[in-house]
């Protein structure tokens, strides 16, 4: 799990923006970019690839604990 940089957290979270496509055609990109802005200044990103599969939640859950426990 690694922690994004602001500009990189942006990008990635616009791309999971419900509906961003039909809000670009209709001129509201900067909206969705102070969005997206205000949302960074309050929260941290990260990245975190997993294996899928219900065999390996425990160890999903396992480093998400332990990188919030090193935060603490």
């Amino acid at each position: 799990m690694i922690e994004l940089e602001p500009a990189d957290a942006a990008a990635l979270l616009r791309d999971e923006v419900y509906r961003s496509r039909p809000a670009s055609h209709l001129g509201r990109d900067a909206d969705l970019f102070r969005q997206i802005a205000g949302l960074l200044g309050r929260v941290r990103v990260f990245l975190f690839d997993r294996a899928m599969g219900f065999d390996m939640l425990d160890d999903t859950v396992a480093a998400i604990l332990a990188t919030v426990d090193e935060e603490a």
